[in-house]
C-alpha cells in the first residue's frame, strides 16, 4: 500500500483522487498510519500535479490540511512548481456550494498557508460579476493579529475602504487614522472620522475633512506669501504666540481692517490708531498712544449719563508722576498738567472763549468771572478809590497797599547820562569801559570798519571749536590778502607756521589752471630731519646688501599707495664714498605684490652695488 502514497501517473492526481474514491475512507486511516507524503507529477502543461475537485450537489471541501500538534512549526500546505503548470489547482463546480475549495488550518506556529514565487506567490481572483465577493480574505480573530500582513510594497487598483465599505474616493478611512512618517497625497484628501498625524502630511490637491483633525506636532499652513487661509468656523481657545513680545497681527502695509472688543485691551507697547475707535470695557495701554486723526471721546448712548473722559492716578503708594500731561512731540515741554497733587499747571497762555465761574483764589478774591484783586504778593490792597495824580504805595502804618500822592518827583541823571526836560539820554562820551560788562559788546554792536590795528592787542591767541575758518581775509582788489614777514636779521623763527595734527593738510595752496600755487623768491626748500633712511617726505634711500636688479623702497608715506608719485635721481656720493651704478639706466615702479615701491635697473642682467643712493622725494596726488 505504500505505492498508494506516492501514486504517481502521467494524469497526477485526477486519477489518484478517483481511486481514494473507491477504495472510500478506509484508506484515510491507512495513510495515516502509513506517514506517507502525499505525492503528485505531471509532466503536462495543461494536467495539474495535484488536483482536487469536489461534485457534492449542496456542499463539500474540494481538499483540506491540517497541522494538529501544536509545536509543529511547518506549514499546513505548501505549494511549489518549477514548470509553467499550475503546482496545485483546487475547485468546486456546484454554484451553490457554499463551502471552500481550500480549507488550511494549523494550530502551530508555521503558516496555515505558504506561497513563493519568483514574481507571483499567491493569486485570488473572485470571478462573480455582481454582489459582493472576495477576490482574497483574511480574518484575525486576536486583537494583536493581522488579517493582513505585507512585508514590502502594496497596491489596490481599485478605491480601498477602511473601516467602511470604500465609496468614490481613493481611499475611505471610517475612524481614527493614525500617520507617524511623511505622507505625501498627489489629490484630494477626504476625512470623515478624526485624523492624528504625527509626521508630515503634503497634500497638492483639495483636502476635506468632516469631523475633528488633531495635529500633534508643529504646523505651517502655505508655503509661500502668495498662500491663503480662509477659516469658516470659530475659535473656542485663546489665541496664544509661541513666545512672549516676538510675533505681530498685520504689518504697516497689511492691516486688519476692524478690531472688534467685548472686554479689556491690554496693549503693552505703542498704540498707534488711524481711524475711529470704539471700546466695549476699558483700554490699558502701557506705552505711547498715537492717533493720527483727531481723537473724539464720547460715552455711547447705551452707557447713559457718564462721563466723558476719567483720568485716574496710578494706584502707587506715594505717587510723584503727573496724572494728566499735554505735551509736545518729544515730550521735553509740556504745555498743560496735573501733578501729583491735583494742582493744574498751563506753561503758555490761557485763552478763555467764555467765562470762567467758581470761588478765586489766591490774591484774587470773590468768584469768577468778575474776581477782585485783594491782595499783591500775599500783602493786602485798599479798597480806597484813588484821587487823580496818585500812585499805589505801601503803607507800613496800615500794612497794606493804597492809593497816596507821588511825593518824590526830583530827578537827576547819573554817570555817563544827561536829562533833557523829562528824557534821558546817553551823553556824548558818557559810557566809560568801567559800565561795559564782561563780553557785553558783540560784533553786531560794533560798527563796520571801526575798530583799527592800534586797539588790537598781541600776541593774538584763542583757542575755539568751530566748523568755519577762526581767519578768513578776502582782498576783492589787486593787494595780497596777507602779508606774514620778520624784519629782523637775527630771528630764527618762521614768518608763517603752519601745524595739523588731523588728516587734512597744513598748508593748501590752490590757483587757476593757469595760475602760480607756489612761489619761491629766493631761498631754497628745506625739509627738517632728511636724510638717509628718513620718513620725511624728501629723504635718502640705499640698498644695503646689494647684488639685485631691484632695491625696495620701505617708507610709510607710500606703502600700500600705488597712487604716489616719486622723483628720483641717484646720488653717487650719498653713503660717503663714490658708488657708480651700471650703464643703463633706472627706473621706479610699484610692486603689488608687496605693496611697495621700488627702484630697479632697466637692464635686467644689470645689478644695484651695495651702499648705492637715491634722493627721493613724495608728492601725493
Amino acid at each position: 500500500m505504500r505505492t498508494v502514497g506516492a501514486y504517481r501517473t502521467k494524469g497526477g492526481f485526477r486519477y489518484a483522487t478517483y481511486l481514494m474514491t473507491l477504495v472510500g475512507l478506509s484508506l484515510l486511516p491507512f495513510l495515516a498510519r502509513a506517514q506517507q507524503p502525499l505525492f503528485g507529477l505531471s509532466s503536462d502543461a495543461n494536467i495539474p500535479a495535484v488536483r482536487g475537485q469536489h461534485e457534492g450537489a449542496d456542499s463539500g471541501i474540494a481538499a483540506r490540511f491540517f497541522i494538529l500538534r501544536p509545536t509543529n512549526r511547518s506549514n499546513a500546505l505548501e505549494v511549489f512548481t518549477a514548470g509553467r503548470g499550475r503546482a496545485a489547482y483546487l475547485r468546486i463546480d456546484n454554484p451553490s456550494n457554499p463551502s471552500n475549495a481550500l480549507e488550511v488550518l494549523t494550530v502551530g506556529t508555521g503558516a496555515a498557508l505558504w506561497g513563493q514565487a519568483p514574481t507571483l506567490a499567491i493569486f485570488g481572483y473572485a470571478r462573480a460579476t455582481t454582489g459582493t465577493t472576495y477576490g482574497i480574505r483574511g480574518k484575525a480573530d486576536s486583537p494583536q493579529g493581522y488579517a493582513g500582513y505585507f512585508e514590502g510594497r502594496g497596491f489596490f487598483s481599485g478605491n480601498v475602504g477602511i473601516g467602511t465599505t470604500p465609496g468614490s474616493e481613493r481611499l475611505l478611512v471610517s475612524g481614527t487614522a493614525r500617520i507617524t512618517d511623511a505622507t505625501a497625497l498627489g489629490s484630494t484628501l477626504n476625512v470623515a472620522g478624526p485624523t492624528t498625524l504625527n509626521n508630515t502630511l503634503t497634500v497638492s490637491g483639495t483636502t476635506t475633512i468632516a469631523s475633528d483633525l488633531r495635529v500633534n506636532g508643529n504646523t505651517v499652513l502655505g508655503d509661500a506669501p502668495s498662500d491663503t487661509i480662509t477659516l469658516n468656523g470659530r475659535f473656542n481657545t485663546p489665541l496664544l504666540p509661541a513666545s512672549d513680545n516676538t510675533y505681530d497681527i498685520g504689518s504697516g502695509s497689511l492691516r486688519w481692517r476692524d478690531l472688534f472688543l467685548s472686554r479689556n485691551g491690554q496693549i503693552g507697547g505703542t498704540l498707534s490708531v488711524a481711524g475711529s475707535v470704539t471700546l466695549g470695557s476699558t483700554l490699558d495701554v502701557a506705552g505711547v498712544t498715537t492717533f493720527a486723526h483727531s481723537v473724539a471721546i464720547r460715552p455711547a448712548a447705551s452707557a447713559g449719563d457718564v462721563a466723558s473722559l476719567v483720568v485716574s492716578q496710578t494706584g502707587a503708594s506715594n505717587p510723584t508722576a503727573d496724572i494728566f500731561a499735554v505735551q509736545n512731540a518729544d515730550g521735553s515741554s509740556k504745555f498743560l498738567w496735573v501733578d501729583a497733587g491735583g494742582v493744574v499747571h498751563i506753561a503758555g497762555d490761557l485763552n478763555v472763549g467764555g467765562n470762567l465761574s467758581g470761588a478765586a483764589g489766591g490774591d484774587l478774591s470773590g468768584t469768577y468771572p468778575n474776581p477782585t484783586v485783594a491782595r499783591i504778593q500775599g500783602r493786602a490792597v485798599a479798597n480806597t478809590a484813588p484821587a487823580d495824580g496818585q500812585v499805589l504805595k505801601w503803607n507800613a502804618a496800615t500794612n497794606e497797599w493804597s492809593p497816596a500822592a507821588d511825593n518824590d518827583t526830583t530827578y537827576s541823571a547819573g554817570a555817563g547820562l544827561q536829562l533833557v526836560g523829562t528824557t534821558f539820554s546817553i551823553a556824548p562820551g558818557g559810557v566809560a569801559t568801567t559800565m561795559l560788562a564782561d563780553g557785553a559788546v558783540t560784533t553786531v554792536k560794533i560798527a563796520d570798519d571801526n575798530v583799527t590795528s592800534t586797539k588790537l592787542s598781541f600776541p593774538i591767541q584763542r583757542s575755539i571749536a568751530n566748523p568755519n575758518p577762526l581767519l578768513d581775509l578776502t582782498n576783492t582788489g589787486t593787494g595780497g590778502a596777507g602779508l606774514f614777514q620778520i624784519n629782523n636779521p637775527a630771528s630764527v623763527s618762521a614768518a608763517l607756521e603752519a601745524a595739523t595734527n588731523g588728516t587734512g593738510a597744513a598748508l593748501k595752496l590752490s590757483a587757476p589752471t593757469n595760475g602760480t600755487a607756489l612761489e619761491i623768491n629766493g631761498g631754497a626748500l628745506k625739509v627738517t630731519g632728511a636724510g638717509i633712511g628718513t620718513n620725511t617726505t624728501v629723504f635718502i634711500h640705499q640698498e644695503t646688501t646689494g647684488g639685485t636688479n631691484a632695491t625696495t623702497i620701505n617708507h610709510p608715506l607710500i606703502n600700500g599707495d600705488p597712487n604716489a608719485i616719486l622723483i628720483v635721481t641717484y646720488n653717487e656720493t650719498g653713503s660717503g664714498t663714490s658708488i657708480s651704478l651700471p650703464p643703463g639706466g633706472y627706473g621706479v615702479r610699484y610692486n603689488s605684490a608687496t605693496n611697495q615701491w621700488e627702484i630697479y635697473l632697466l637692464d635686467s642682467t644689470q645689478t644695484i652695488p651695495a651702499g648705492a643712493t637715491f634722493n627721493v622725494m613724495i608728492v601725493k596726488p
